[in-house]
């Protein structure tokens, strides 16, 4: 007859799990009650500085659910410590997981190592001192150009995530089944004549600060000439 007259109001959620996928986090969690109304979003709050996540912490937010379940994190800093709750809310309210994980993402380390913004083809290695990157959103895609006019040679990477964040992307040519971690890699010389890079391996992406882009490949291949030729260089690119 006393009891708390709140008591099973809100939802009751608890979080699972958090780990690292290479450079995103996967997080876990359960509603374990709905409470005394359908639950109507859930999800989970993240911060660098602050160790007990809030609402005015980084969020990713879900339709609501009774039972467990998964987001990926993306777009966090490299090499960074990051502390993770889960959240729940019905029409009377939010609740908090009692519980609070901290999880290190990875850092981006390509076996390599070029002076920014060059790169080397076939035709020798080009050092851009004057060059346009430019950068734009396709409707499943984005594409960062790189405009070298001394040459009027033209460089594209066309990432399936918008826009691209820290981490390793593997090089493909069909772009139909491609992953969040997928790149199309091809360039256009000033005679139109256009090479793609074969599929298999990698570009490295770094996300600065400032929000810029370092891009760094190593060792990606191309047909010239009936043979196997060499694509390497560091670009930053600045959306």
């Amino acid at each position: 007859m006393f009891g708390d007259p709140s008591k099973g109001v809100l939802p009751e959620i608890e979080l699972i799990s958090a780990n690292v996928d290479v450079f995103d986090v996967i997080v876990t969690a359960n509603v374990k009650s709905e409470g005394k109304a359908k639950v109507e979003y859930m999800g989970f709050f993240y911060s660098l500085e602050n160790p007990l996540p809030d609402a005015k912490s980084d969020q990713v937010l879900m339709n609501g659910q009774k039972g467990i379940f998964t987001k990926t994190l993306y777009d966090l800093q490299p090499d960074t410590v990051y502390y993770i709750r889960a959240f729940a809310s019905n029409e009377y309210g939010y609740v908090y997981s009692k519980q609070v994980l901290k999880v290190r993402t990875s850092r981006v380390v390509a076996p390599c190592s070029y002076t920014q913004n060059t790169i080397i083809n076939h035709t020798g290695t080009h050092t851009f001192d004057d060059f346009d990157m430019s950068t734009h959103e396709g409707f499943d895609y984005w594409e960062a150009t790189l405009n070298d006019y001394f040459t009027g040679w033209n460089y594209y990477f066309k990432f399936n995530r918008i826009p691209p964040t820290t981490g390793e992307y593997q090089v493909v040519n069909d772009v139909t089944g491609w992953t969040e971690r997928s790149v199309g890699v091809y360039f256009v010389s000033n005679m139109l004549q256009s090479w793609s890079i074969d599929p298999g391996t990698k570009v490295y992406v770094t996300k600065n600060g400032d929000g810029s882009l370092k891009i760094e490949f190593c060792d990606l291949k191309y047909t010239y000439n009936s043979g196997k030729a060499s694509f390497k260089g560091h670009v930053l690119v600045k959306p």
